[in-house]
């Protein structure tokens, strides 16, 4: 005798079509045969990939094949970061929503599939997690054919390769899947620089509305050329660094502020020293990854304005900014500042925390017309010292 699957009951009933997995009732066999169907000897019908999608997400059996993949948007993950909210929102599509999956494999045949999420989202209400349907609305392309060019299929062909056999030096097999789900049980700044490597090894570049690496490895620095600094002699750099030092050991130098050391340590230290803005480069990985300064951030995302984040960006003026034509003027006062004016960090970061940005409006070379300083009047008017105290949040804790 053996217990039921679904309730542990001992019994000696089994399911009705492969005769092999315990059931104690038809009650049982029908609550678990959305996943079961995918396994049993006679299902009845055709399993299709939206028969294999429910069984992986409410089973955590992720060992499926490409085509339930591609069909359902996980083969235009860049990375293992939508992993769990893509999981999540099936998970609520097959319970909370109770859609069934031959229903999602018609909307997907139909070429509705996401119009039919969004709505099933919305009529849901607070039934559903806001921050599925948040992100849901935010990836329209999730379900487009995946080509040989998206970040899914890089990863799977050249990075796969290069850094879970030979850079992370773990066992062979794995399905992309399982790999990221054991990704997701690494620790915060081991999972970061994972993502970072794969940016170096793909030849990819951080995002403007995801600069942390950016931040937190020393790119921010390099302000030569706005447009290619990813390209430049810092990639270099690091691209020579995890060719000869373990990921485990970079890890631990990321984590412990001492990425300067192991650079040196391999023999890169006359590299480092050239790298543009070197002083800011050392200081900024000679410093816990997770106490950078905020105003970097400010820096960083100057030059990418589609990226800007109020709630990043409050303690420079943002949230006083009514709209975006406002953001944009904000942002072209800041520009000035650091690309005209050449103003330190550490100089804005200051004025920050002293609620006294409205001061930098009169250094020297800086015109603005009267229009202009009425806006930076009511912009830069912060309560920074209330807020936070005598020091800003970093950039990323």
């Amino acid at each position: 005798m053996r217990n039921c699957v679904v309730c542990k009951t001992p019994t000696k009933k089994t399911c009705h079509g492969c005769t092999m997995t315990p059931y104690c009732s038809t009650s049982c066999q029908k609550k678990d045969w959305i996943v079961h169907i995918v396994t049993c000897d006679r299902p009845g019908r055709e399993i299709t990939t939206a028969d294999r999608l429910a069984a992986m997400v409410l089973s955590g059996n992720t060992a499926n094949k490409d085509a339930t993949l591609c069909d359902y948007g996980f083969l235009n993950l860049s990375g293992h970061d939508g992993l769990a909210i893509l999981f999540g929102i099936y998970r609520e599509v097959f319970t909370v929503l109770d859609i069934k999956p031959k229903t999602l494999h018609r909307w997907r045949l139909e070429g509705t599939r996401y119009t039919n999420l969004l709505k099933a989202y919305e009529e849901a209400g607070t039934n559903v997690d806001p921050a599925h349907y948040a992100w849901l609305r935010q990836h329209p392309n999730l379900f487009d054919p995946p080509t040989k060019d998206s970040p899914a299929q890089v990863w799977d062909r050249d990075i796969h390769a290069k850094l879970w056999t030979h850079i992370v030096r773990m066992a062979k097999g794995p399905s992309r899947v399982e790999m990221m789900l054991e990704m997701d049980t690494w620790p915060p700044h081991k999972q970061l620089c994972w993502d970072f490597y794969v940016m170096i090894f793909g030849e990819s570049k951080p995002t403007a509305r995801h600069p942390e690496q950016s931040i937190k490895f020393g790119f921010c620095v390099d302000d030569k050329n706005h447009s290619v600094p990813w390209e430049g002699p810092i990639r270099s750099l690091y691209a020579e660094l995890i060719q000869r030092c373990s990921f485990d050991d970079f890890c631990t130098a990321f984590n412990t502020s001492c990425l300067v050391d192991l650079m040196d340590k391999h023999g890169l230290k006359e590299r480092r020293l050239a790298v543009p803005g070197a002083a800011d480069f050392q200081r900024i990985l000679s410093q816990s990854p997770y106490h950078i300064p905020c105003a970097w951030i400010l820096k960083t995302l100057m030059h990418c304005p589609p990226g800007l984040q109020p709630s990043l960006l409050r303690p420079f003026g943002f949230s006083n900014c009514r709209d975006g034509k406002d953001g944009m003027k904000l942002v072209r006062f800041y520009t000035t500042l650091f690309d005209k004016l050449d103003v330190s960090i550490s100089r804005v970061q200051q004025a920050a925390e002293q609620d006294r940005l409205h001061q930098l409006t009169n250094l020297p070379g800086f015109t603005p017309s009267a229009k202009e300083k009425r806006f930076l009047r009511h912009a830069l008017r912060t309560e920074n010292k209330v807020i936070y105290g005598s020091k800003l949040p970093p950039c990323y804790s």
